[in-house]
C-alpha cells in the first residue's frame, strides 16, 4: 500500500528507516528548474521521496500538493499539481484516485487495465460508501521493474499505509490474494462508475 503523507502529520523529530532525527534537520524541496518549493523538516522529506508525492503545509497559498518529477543533477525534483490533488500517476493529469488506484508493473498491467480484487468488495470506505472490489492501473514504480504480475500496490489517499481501510482489513504484501484483470465492455463499464465517482479527479 502507499499513501500521501502530510507534512501537517508528520514529526520531524524521531526514526525514519535506519536513520534517527532530532527534528532541526530541514531539506529543501526542489522544482523540475531547481528552484525552491519549500524547505521542510528532513524526517517528513524521507516520506516524501518513499512515497514520491505529499501535500505541504499552508505557507500562504493554501495547502499545495506536490510530485515527483525526475531526477535532475542528481537531485529529485518535483511539481505542484491542482487537480490531482492525491497526485499524479505514470502520465500527466492522470489523477490518482484514493482507494481505486493501483501501481503495477507496466509490462504486464497496462495503464487503465481493471482489476478486481474479491477481498476488497463490500469495505466500507472513509466517506462511509462500500467498495466494489475493482480498481484501475494508474501507476507504477522502480520497485516494479521486472516484478511482473505477481505485485500491486493499492494507493489508500491520505490514510497511512500502516492504517487504512485495508490494513484493518487483513490485507498484506505476505499475503497473496486472489485479483482477477477485467476487460472488454466489462471494463468499460467499471471506468464510466469511476468516472462518475470521482468527477474532475478521473
Amino acid at each position: 500500500m502507499y499513501y500521501v503523507p502530510q507534512e501537517a502529520n508528520v514529526e520531524c523529530r524521531g526514526s525514519y528507516g535506519n536513520a534517527s532525527f532530532n527534528g532541526s534537520e530541514r531539506t529543501k524541496i526542489l522544482n523540475l528548474d531547481g528552484r525552491e518549493i519549500a524547505t521542510v523538516c528532513t524526517r517528513f522529506y524521507k516520506f516524501l521521496l518513499m512515497e514520491g508525492t505529499a501535500i505541504l503545509n499552508d505557507r500562504g497559498a493554501g495547502k499545495v500538493t506536490v510530485n515527483y518529477g525526475g531526477v535532475i543533477g542528481g537531485v529529485k525534483r518535483y511539481f505542484p499539481v491542482s487537480r490531482c490533488s492525491y497526485g499524479e500517476g505514470v502520465k500527466k493529469n492522470l489523477c490518482l484516485l484514493p482507494y481505486h488506484t493501483v501501481a503495477a508493473d507496466n509490462k504486464i498491467h497496462k495503464v487503465g487495465d481493471i482489476l478486481y480484487i474479491p477481498k476488497a468488495e463490500g469495505l466500507v470506505m472513509p466517506d462511509g460508501t462500500l467498495h466494489d472490489g475493482f480498481f484501475i492501473v494508474r501507476d507504477t514504480g522502480s520497485a516494479f521493474n521486472g516484478i511482473g504480475p505477481q505485485r500491486v500496490d493499492l494507493f489508500t489517499g491520505i490514510d497511512p499505509d500502516f492504517n487504512n481501510v485495508f490494513s484493518r482489513a487483513g490485507f498484506n504484501h505476505k499475503k497473496p490474494l486472489p485479483a482477477f484483470k477485467v476487460l472488454g465492455d466489462s471494463a468499460e463499464r467499471i471506468k464510466d462508475r469511476l468516472k462518475d465517482r470521482f468527477g474532475v479527479l478521473y
